[in-house]
């Protein structure tokens, strides 16, 4: 994992102008849902989906904390991944090296009706697997055993306790060349993938949920410092970059930045 405060002057130089909104990357104007837990809470700082907190899941020291035991749930209604035209997840996770099996990070879908528990019609991130593998994946049709009609694609398994960025985009939702591509700190896996039997335009939203999938899986063990949702999807350049610009720094470091450099403007003028 690269160590994202390696180089001191560049992160001044970001939350410096991330305080005065011209930090190119660490905002995208497509960006239609973002979790940061900076406040302590499980807001939504950009479109008013604000999460719930279920069981022992908890925000504090700008994470969201969840130990196996409790989730961060959206409104799916709300949420409506059906009604993208493209989509990108974007996670700043660190998943807890003791998870085994299947683990989801992000799920979105319906009920599923014919076992009485979900997921039917979904799309999910997975950063563990039974297959020691993470994937990105999209699933609709099939309510008997739906992960059998699953499409996705598959990356590494991360179990180093630290901190990684999970991106999943689907571009041209509702086509025929509708197109799920997987990315782990930057780096695509594999090749994008072009849907053919299902679609994210037919994904159901009833339920919504950080940290867990199907019922029968355990919940997903670890921290999120940061959660978006954008109505593009974003290229590979982008998720290089953002990758790179790491998670939207802390307010209060930005602020004293931004007042830093509003001094130095300052000081200049009056020189």
């Amino acid at each position: 994992m690269k160590n994202h405060l390696e180089n001191p002057s560049r992160w001044t130089m970001k939350f410096c102008l991330a305080a005065l909104g011209l930090a190119p990357g660490l905002v995208s104007a497509a960006l239609v849902h973002q979790y940061t837990f900076e406040d302590g809470t499980s807001n939504d700082g950009i479109g008013g989906l604000n999460g719930t907190l279920n069981g022992t899941a908890s925000v504090s020291g700008g994470q969201l904390s969840l130990d196996g035991s409790g989730t961060m749930d959206l409104d799916g209604t709300t949420l409506d991944l059906a009604g993208f035209s493209n989509l990108t997840i974007e996670a700043w996770a660190t998943p807890d090296s003791g998870m085994g099996g299947f683990h989801t990070l992000f799920a979105a879908g319906n009920v599923n009706t014919v076992s009485g528990d979900w997921l039917a019609n979904y799309v999910l991130l997975q950063t563990h697997r039974g297959d020691d593998a993470s994937r990105a994946a999209v699933q609709v049709g099939d309510v008997n055993q739906p992960w059998t009609a699953e499409e996705g694609v598959n990356g590494p398994e991360l179990n180093d306790d630290a901190l990684h960025l999970y991106t999943m985009t689907v571009a041209d939702i509702g086509t025929v060349n509708e197109t799920l591509t997987f990315y782990v700190d930057g780096v695509i896996q594999g090749s994008p993938l072009v849907l053919s039997t299902t679609s994210v335009a037919n994904t159901g939203t009833e339920v919504a949920s950080i940290g867990s999938g199907y019922p029968a899986d355990p919940f997903w063990v670890g921290s999120v410092e940061e959660f978006n949702i954008h109505d593009m999807a974003l290229d590979a350049t982008t998720v290089v970059n953002r990758f790179n610009a790491g998670p939207v720094p802390e307010p209060s470091v930005a602020l004293l930045g931004g007042l830093g450099i509003l001094g130095l403007l300052r000081r200049r003028r009056n020189s």
